[in-house]
Order: structure tokens, then sequence, then C-alpha cells
């Protein structure tokens, strides 16, 4: 289905900024939690307690000394006095403590601990290269291997914006591409013992776009390659390609339509709370049009090992992947199959919030047997995680493509991820 994109890419923009001022709040505004009253009546008591025994305990060699002095009081006054300085030993030593004390005690370190979560992490972006080409076919977003906790789901909506400018002639090949990606997924995730099994529901578009001056200007900004864009007009739609034994493909603009529906399973494969292994095995299915440049038109199978590693502030993480591409329509324009895989870090800036960096390279999916078009892909992640309450997790990002034109020159990503117990 067709129609104009400058008022839903505007939406999507306006969504994309309100994400990421919500994090720069978070990494401004320092995190408060106010404490139970109880635990604030509890402490003032405990202090008042300690007060009162360390009175007790300066006073009573000062009783023993008037016993020693005042020899002419009875009996009765001495042994009244030796009591005392046992008492006072005793509350020394905490040899008086009451069991109502003890229990006080304990549960004031549960509800301190209550006060203060633990450390947590959220995985690397879950995301891939949206190369237009590369997007034909399946391939693994990058994962953690800890499957979400038993009986749990998540519910996401992905948000990503990919401007891509690759101008490629070279022994009578032609990949002519200067377009705009737009894609809004929905994921949802179910959690079983030591697995997870996931459905992911992309529908992408593309088009001309409205981000080629912006990312001209962070190029000259930053003094990165601006490659082609000084040579060609803003705004531009080109989506041609040609292999060098004169396939041809000359894909749409601006038909949004429903991507390849994919569809994964994740295994852990052993228990630790440091980290571990797990097996990831992925199918797509063939749902994205052929005719629009959405889908491949042949289902791809895909199998994947993970790695992660949890320490004090960092989490590292690592995966590798083999995908296996179906053969149909675009079959002249494809490879065989193709080895993927993902490097990343995480960063535990609050209990709620983390830092991720990662990443990505990808063999190239498609052939049109020019060497500079079909380069392997490696590209730069950069995002966030913010927890809010127990129930909404957001993400955002973006990337950049460190093999220059084997990815999008510049891709924003925005995720929100309803967690449901």
């Amino acid at each position: 289905m067709a129609f104009k994109l400058t008022k839903v890419i505007r939406y999507l923009l306006l969504f994309i900024l309100a994400s990421l001022l919500l994090s720069i709040s978070a990494l401004s505004v320092e995190e408060t939690i106010s404490p139970d009253p109880s635990i604030v009546e509890f402490i003032t008591a405990s202090e008042k307690q300690d007060s009162q025994k360390d009175d007790s305990i300066t006073q009573t060699p000062r009783s023993a000394e008037s016993a020693s002095k005042n020899s002419y009081n009875s009996e009765n006054d001495n042994v009244t006095k030796v009591k005392d300085v046992q008492d006072g030993l005793e509350q020394l030593t905490g040899e008086a403590k009451t069991v109502e004390e003890k229990e006080a005690k304990e549960e004031s370190k549960e509800e301190r601990e209550k006060i203060v979560p633990p450390l947590r992490y959220f995985g690397p972006m879950r995301t891939r290269n949206q190369h237009p080409l590369y997007l034909l076919f399946f391939n693994f977003s990058g994962d953690t291997a800890e499957p979400i906790p038993q009986s749990t789901s998540q519910l996401s909506t992905r948000i990503l914006g990919a401007n891509s400018i690759i101008k490629k002639t070279e022994g009578g090949a032609i990949v002519d591409l200067d377009l705009e990606t737009w894609s809004v997924s929905f994921e949802y995730r179910h959690g079983l013992k030591n697995s997870e099994y996931s459905v992911l529901v992309p529908f992408r578009v593309h088009g001309h776009g409205i981000m080629d001056n912006i990312i001209d200007k962070w190029h000259r900004f930053f003094c990165l390659p601006r490659g082609n864009r000084p040579f060609y007009p803003e705004g531009d739609f080109r989506f041609y390609i040609k292999t060098q034994d004169g396939s041809t493909f000359n894909f749409p603009s601006d038909n949004f339509s429903l991507g390849d529906i994919e569809l994964v399973w994740k295994q852990k494969l052993n228990a630790s709370k440091k980290g571990g292994f797990a097996y990831r095995v992925g199918v797509k299915l063939p749902t994205g049009s052929e005719d629009d440049g959405i889908g491949s038109g042949a289902p791809d199978f895909g199998v994947g090992l993970l790695w992660d590693n949890f320490g004090n502030r960092f989490a590292y993480y690592a995966n590798i992947n083999l995908v296996i591409l179906g053969k149909d329509g675009l079959s002249s324009l494809q490879n065989n199959n193709i080895i993927s895989g993902m490097l990343g870090v995480e960063y535990t800036w609050r209990p709620s919030l983390t830092i991720t960096g990662q990443i990505d390279y990808s063999q190239s999916p498609f052939s049109t047997k020019s060497p500079s078009a079909d380069k392997d892909a490696v590209e730069l992640i950069l995002g966030f995680h913010r927890l809010y309450g127990e129930k909404f997790l957001l993400s955002g990002g973006f990337s950049e493509d460190i093999q220059t034109e084997t990815a999008p020159d510049f891709t924003i990503i925005a995720e929100l991820t309803w967690i449901l117990y």
C-alpha cells in the first residue's frame, strides 16, 4: 500500500527524539528512592538505644569508683553496684541483645537491600545491518545468552531509520542505492525453563527520506568521510542493481508493507549467574513483497552460538551465526550462505541505566560480482537501556558503518519493551 511518507517519518522522528531526551534526563538527574517510614523509625530508635548504652557504660565505672571510696555503704549496696557493672559489661559485649532487637535488625537489612536494587544488564542492542539489500535476507540480531525468566513475556516495538547512499560501477555490475529505509517491528518473547522463543513481525518502507542534509552536516562536523553525498541531490531515490551476468533489479519507492516474519528459539546450555553459553535457531518466512524490495521470496534458516559474562559493572557479549539462504526469485543476486557475528560490552551506570557498545560483522548475502560492492559489512552500534519501574524498558542508539558502503551511513534506533510478569 502506497502513501506519502513525510507525515509518518515526522511522527517517527518525534518519538525517537522524545526517547533520546528521556535518556539524557536519566543521565543528568540523580535517581532518588524514598525509604519506608518504618525503616527510618527503626533506625532512629536504634540510634537512641546505642546512645543509652554508651551512657550506661560511661556511668558504670563512676558507680564502681564511688563504691570503693564509700566503704560505709551496706553490703546490699555493694551487691547492687556489682550487678550494675555486670549489666554494663553485657551491654558492651552485646550479650544483652534481645531476640526482638536481632529480628528487627534482620528485617532492616532486608528492607535496605530492597531500597538499593542489584546491578542489572539488558544485553546488546537487538538490531542488525539495515542495508536495504541485507534486509532482503535473514540474519540474527545481537543478543545475550540469557533467556528471559520463565513464565514471563516481553512485547517490544522497535523503530529504525537508516539512510544509505552507495554508488558502484565495476566490471559491468551496477549498484545504485540512494534511499532511506524505515522499519517498525513488533516482537514478542516468552520465557520457558532455560529457554525462550520469539516472533518478529516487521513493517518496512523504502523512500526518499529526510535525513540527507542532517547526515552530511554530521559527517562534516566530526570530519567523517562524506562519500558521494556532495555529488547527488538531497531527497533522491535510487534502488537499482545490475549484476555482472545481466540480472536487473529496480525496486519502487514509498510502498509500506509487511516484511518477512522471523521465528527464533534460544536454549541455555549451562546455568550460571555469571554468564555462559546458549544456542539459537531461526527461520524467516517469505511474507515480504519481493517486487517492492522488502523480502527475498524464499525462506531462510539460521543457527547461532551466544556467550556472555557478567562482572561487577561490565558485561561482555559474543555471537557467531551461520545463515543458509533459500533460493527463489532473487537467486541470481544472493549467496548460498553467510557467516555473521557480534562483539559487545555493556556498562551499568545505575541499576536501571546501562550504556552499550558493539561491533557487528556480516558477510555479504548478495553477489553482484563487483568486489567493491560485495564487501563484508562492519558497523559500530552505540546505545543505552533505561528501565522505568519494573514494566517498561526504553532502548535507543545509532550505528555508523566502519567498512564504508557496507552498511547505511547512519541508522537511528528506538525501542520500547513492555515486560509482562
